[in-house]
C-alpha cells in the first residue's frame, strides 16, 4: 500500500524530464552498473525512446512513483509484444535507494502485471544483469523463473550477461 499522498503515474516527456534527472542521479549506482557511465540527459532520452526489437517507443508504459513532494521515488518501463506476441518485457524497475526493500517493489511489479494481464499477456519477462545478484533474487522471491542467459551485452562502456526471467501470468487470468 502507498503511504499517504504518493501516486504512481505515466510519466510524461518533457514534463517530468527535470524530476528523472533528479531521480537518476540519486540512483546512479544502478546506471553506473550498467552502462558503466554516471546518468546524463542521455539516460533519459534512452527512458522514452528505447523499446525491445520490433517495438514501438509510444506503445511502451513508463511510470514514475511519485512522494507526497512531488519527488520520483521510483521508475518503472514495461512493454508489450515481446519476446512472443503475448508477452510483456519489463525493461527497468529501479527505486531510490532509501526505498530498496520497503515493499514498494512488489507493489510497482502488481501494477505491472495487472496491465500485462489487462493487454492479454499470458508471460513477464525481466532481464537481469548477472552481477545485480539483489535485484536477481528480487524477482524470483515474486515467482520468476530463469530461462535463459545473454552472450555479453555493451551497454554504454559495461558488458553484461543478462539473465531472462519468466513469470506465467496465465494462472492470473480471471475467466
Amino acid at each position: 500500500m502507498l503511504q499517504a499522498g504518493w501516486i504512481i503515474r505515466d510519466l510524461n516527456d518533457p514534463d517530468d524530464r527535470p524530476a528523472l534527472r533528479d531521480f537518476y542521479d540519486r540512483v546512479q549506482d544502478y546506471i553506473i552498473l550498467e552502462t558503466g557511465l554516471a546518468p546524463s540527459d542521455k539516460t533519459i532520452d534512452e527512458l522514452f525512446q528505447n523499446a525491445p526489437p520490433g517495438g514501438d517507443p509510444a506503445e511502451c508504459t513508463r511510470l514514475g512513483l511519485f512522494d507526497d513532494q512531488g519527488v520520483i521515488q521510483g521508475v518503472c518501463e514495461q512493454s508489450f509484444g515481446y519476446p512472443n506476441p503475448d508477452s510483456s518485457y519489463l525493461g527497468l524497475l529501479i527505486l531510490s535507494p532509501e526505498l530498496r526493500g520497503s515493499g514498494y517493489g512488489p507493489i510497482l511489479l502488481e501494477r505491472m502485471k495487472n496491465t500485462a494481464i489487462e493487454k492479454n499477456c499470458s508471460e513477464l519477462f525481466v532481464a537481469v544483469l548477472a552481477p545485480n545478484t539483489r535485484g536477481r533474487a528480487f524477482w524470483e522471491r515474486m515467482g520468476f523463473t530463469y530461462e535463459l542467459s545473454s552472450d555479453p551485452i555493451t551497454t554504454g562502456v559495461a558488458t553484461h550477461v543478462r539473465h531472462r526471467l519468466r513469470l506465467n501470468l496465465s494462472a492470473a487470468k480471471t475467466p
